[in-house]
């Protein structure tokens, strides 16, 4: 399944913080004075029966498991947008859930509509926008009246089947961009868009291609240059992570392909220039590395003994890495780990975008 992209913005044409976003001052952690107070939240998931949502505090890694009871399904991908925690329940469970991290508690549950597949939520005002990957619209959810009939926009007519299989948007200002699959029966992409819509008008102003086929990353923003970026690939060898002007013309270009990389990149953050990937290298095989200028770094960042597949970067510039081969979550500052085990979040963490810190 397609997975989550990063997504903010209010009213104004100004871009919000989010929580998988360095803050641009640069900030570099210097220690256990720079994490005060930060926390970090993942989900986790059976992949069958249970999700999960876990807290950690990051100066003492310590964890609390199980936050908020039934929060999480069994395909569960997580945000934070102004001071809230956004847990989009995927395949099955179709809903996006809100909860307030500052109480632990439960604010509300939205259905998106049976078996439309949520992939992605981006927040404007009271309005949620969802990418939805079994549906021809965007998903307009009211979150101050959930059980109102969604409003939605109209993207249909990309692809012949009706749905252009929408798995990721970020909302920049006032225009949303949203990413297209374009898959066929079969599963197999037969492009690439990105879509260009303005909220202001909720209504669709652009579209531009990808060099490559499947955008099956999420998008993360630069916040300095407000450009986007957002994975392709065959999972084959072919695609790249590609760049996204969210300026008109809105041009593409491919920053670093698949070949420099070793494999495809299941999770981008960025910092100032430097863009940290979790490169998936196989379906068992993964690890963190940082790329500048579409250069990849020659030391990775995590050992190559356990499978990471999903990051998350504080403000203080702690970066929280999952483990997929151990199951839990492991803290890094200053490029070195400083967790001295895995940290058990109750349940395997989620595949990818499943961690925010803030």
């Amino acid at each position: 399944m397609a997975t989550l992209a990063v997504a903010c913005g209010d009213a104004s044409d100004e871009v919000l913080p989010d929580a998988n976003s360095v803050a641009v001052d640069g900030r570099v952690s210097t220690g256990p004075d720079a994490m005060v107070g930060e926390r970090a939240y993942a989900v986790g998931t059976d992949f069958s029966t249970s999700g999960i949502l876990s807290e950690v505090d990051v100066p003492t890694h310590e964890v609390t498991t199980g936050v908020v009871a039934g929060v999480a399904s069994t395909d569960p991908a997580l945000r934070y947008f102004n001071g809230k925690l956004y847990i989009v329940n995927r395949y099955g469970a179709d809903n996006i859930t809100i909860v307030d991290p500052a109480t632990n508690q439960l604010i509300t549950q939205i259905s998106t509509g049976a078996g439309t597949n949520p992939q992605d939520v981006a927040v404007k005002g009271n309005k949620l926008y969802v990418a939805a990957l079994n549906s021809g619209n965007i998903i307009i959810l009211d979150e101050t009246n959930p059980s109102a009939t969604p409003d939605t926009i109209d993207i249909s007519s990309y692809d012949m089947d009706g749905v252009p299989d929408a798995s990721s948007l970020y909302l920049v200002g006032n225009l949303l961009f949203v990413s297209l699959e374009l898959l066929d029966g079969s599963f197999v992409s037969q492009g690439g868009k990105v879509v260009v819509i303005d909220t202001a008008t909720d209504t669709v102003i652009d579209d531009v291609e990808l060099t490559h086929n499947n955008p099956f990353g999420t998008f993360e923003l630069r916040r300095d240059t407000s450009e986007l970026f957002i994975t392709t690939t065959d999972f084959a060898g072919t695609g790249c992570v590609e760049r996204v002007q969210t300026s008109p013309p809105y041009a593409v270009d491919c920053v670093v392909d698949e070949a420099s990389l070793g494999g495809y990149a299941s999770t981008i953050r960025s910092h100032g220039d430097t863009l940290w990937l979790a490169v998936a290298t196989s379906f068992t095989e993964g690890h963190v590395i940082d790329v500048t200028g579409g250069t990849p770094g020659s030391t990775p960042l995590t050992a190559n003994t356990f499978q990471a597949t999903d990051l998350a970067l504080c403000p203080s510039g702690a970066i929280v890495v999952n483990d997929q081969t151990n199951g839990g979550l492991r803290l890094y500052v200053d490029g070195s780990e400083v967790t001295t085990s895995v940290l058990n979040i109750g349940l395997p963490p989620s595949l990818s975008n499943g961690i925010v810190c803030f």
